[in-house]
């Protein structure tokens, strides 16, 4: 069994703990929370790393579980901080699926053994709980998708860039694409995760003229694999490809 380092970033009220410890099983989680926020994770018990500075700080709290993983000589298990729920898809056809759940380990040691069969460093599950996402693929594993919410990392150089902190997770993707040749996810493992709901934390902090900079910036720097403006949904959003393709 894979020993990972895993670690839960959050930027908000400790309301999500309980459900993400149950779901974490034998897994011990250490929270990556804003300094000011220590106290209120250290009351639930929770193993706290405290990052200095104010929210949000989601691309200080990635690097600093990568750099306090493979420190340790571990790979990284990422995990935003509103999951509810880990299924897999066990067998489907064009009009029904079976799923069950799976523990937060097999899934982490699932995308793991991937990594390693492909030579890559940054792998993830789908980024969807909708089995209808999956049903129509031959393969269920996919060498250049994009990974967001649940990160399995080796040790690798890759950090995310502090210039872009509301579009960390394309340019993070697109370092380990440029470096190691792309990246790996499990389309059949589906998580649940509460994006929508969760009030304090990266979604609360963004201001319109701030993620269009952001875009913007990311861009400039990557303008082989970003399409910026998307030509459908404005400034605020961009079209990340490789090869000309589509990853999402």
């Amino acid at each position: 069994m894979t020993t990972f380092h895993a670690a839960v970033c959050s930027s908000h009220r400790p309301r999500n703990v309980p459900k993400m410890q149950q779901l974490a099983g034998d897994v011990e989680l250490t929270w990556y929370v804003p300094e000011a926020q220590e106290w209120q994770y250290q009351e639930m018990r929770c193993k706290v790393r405290p990052v200095p500075g104010a929210p949000p700080l989601l691309v200080q709290q990635r690097n600093a579980v990568l750099d306090d993983a493979f420190a340790l000589g571990l790979p990284a298990l990422m995990l935003d901080d509103d999951l509810t729920s880990l299924k897999q898809v066990t067998d489907f056809t064009e009009t029904r699926c079976t799923r069950a759940p799976i523990t937060l380990q097999d899934a982490a040691e699932r995308v793991y053994n991937e990594l390693l069969d492909h030579g890559l460093y940054l792998g993830g599950i789908s980024p969807t709980a909708n089995w209808l996402y999956v049903r129509d693929k031959k393969h269920l594993v996919k060498t250049v998708a994009f990974i967001r919410d649940f990160y399995v990392v080796r040790p690798s150089s890759p950090r995310c860039d502090p210039g872009l902190p509301f579009t960390e997770d394309y340019d993070f993707n697109i370092q380990h694409v440029v470096q190691y040749g792309g990246t790996v996810r499990v389309d059949s493992i589906l998580p649940t995760f509460g994006k929508v709901s969760n009030m304090g934390g990266q979604v609360s902090n963004r201001k319109p003229g701030v993620v269009e900079d952001n875009r913007r910036r990311l861009a400039e720097k990557w303008p082989q694999y970003i399409t910026w403006p998307h030509p459908k949904k404005g400034p605020a959003e961009v079209i990340y490809r490789i090869d000309g393709r589509n990853t999402m």
